[in-house]
């Protein structure tokens, strides 16, 4: 299955309504074998909530994850590059800032 067609970030950024949400939609396949479409959305640095749904194949999990792509967009929702699983884009922001910090050496006392 190929990634970049499975899985699609979504974001919606408005600072004048406090606005700051995320949608992530994704093909998996689940522990039992099944392919599912999962979706998961909440304000962008929380977990949010996420919900499952089995498909009958690839093929219309990926037309079920395009379409919601698309009714996102018409209301503002834009793309942004897709995180790693589980990852939101607070942990992506976090570690782009732990790769600019210098380490803090350790100090130890005998």
């Amino acid at each position: 299955m190929d990634t970049d067609a499975s899985a699609i970030s979504l974001e919606r950024v408005d600072g004048s309504r406090n606005m700051a949400r995320f949608y992530q939609l994704s093909v998996e396949i689940d522990l039992f074998g099944h392919v599912v479409s999962v979706r998961r959305w909440g304000r962008i640095g929380s977990h949010g909530r996420q919900v499952t749904f089995l498909q009958r194949s690839v093929a219309e999990a990926l037309s079920e994850i395009q379409r919601r792509a698309d009714e996102k967009r018409r209301r503002g929702y834009h793309d942004v590059e897709p995180l790693r699983p589980g990852g939101t884009a607070e942990t992506a922001c976090l570690a782009g800032v732990a790769a600019q910090e210098k380490p803090i050496p350790l100090q130890t006392t005998l």
